[in-house]
């Protein structure tokens, strides 16, 4: 994750964080209850799961994003995020 900090109008603090939108039913969804996680590229692993009431995870599924929204980090193996916003950086067909 970038280590930037947001606000959210209530208070609450977002995380920010870049990679690739990726699923695995059975990798990430044992180890953080989501089927939805966010592949670091550089290093090849997940640093986010994600779950969205505001987006359809499975049409970003390959996508370079930047997501932000509140991490819990609490009782799995790879943190979750409730992505609140979504920004697709690159597109599939220009990689």
């Amino acid at each position: 994750m970038s280590g930037s900090h947001e606000k959210a109008a209530g208070g609450e603090p977002w995380e920010r964080a870049r990679g690739v939108v990726r699923v695995e039913w059975v990798y990430l969804l044992a180890r953080c209850g989501t089927a939805y996680g966010l592949l670091e590229e550089e290093t090849a692993s997940y640093v986010l799961g994600l779950r969205s009431d505001l987006y359809r995870l499975g049409d970003y599924v390959e996508e370079y994003v930047e997501v932000s929204g509140p991490v819990d980090w609490e009782g799995t193996e790879i943190p979750v995020m409730d992505v609140r916003r979504l920004q697709v950086l690159r597109q599939r067909w220009m990689r």
